[in-house]
């Protein structure tokens, strides 16, 4: 059996969004995984704090 990493990761970040509650402050880590989660998060449209532990994850996740 494969397992595909990217999937996984994907699978992983989703049901972390579900977790989430309106009005919730979240610390964005750096790994790839956030890279799955932050559109999770954006589909959601709560509003959110957030704290980025990197620039790239600050970018990713700033939206306008």
């Amino acid at each position: 059996m494969t397992v595909d990493v990217g999937q996984e990761k994907q699978a992983a970040a989703e049901a972390a969004a579900e977790l989430v509650e309106d009005g919730m402050a979240l610390g964005l880590g750096t790994g790839s995984t956030v890279a799955f989660l932050l559109p999770a998060l954006a589909r959601r449209k709560l509003w959110l704090r957030c704290v980025a532990t990197s620039p790239r994850t600050e970018d990713a996740g700033s939206w306008p």
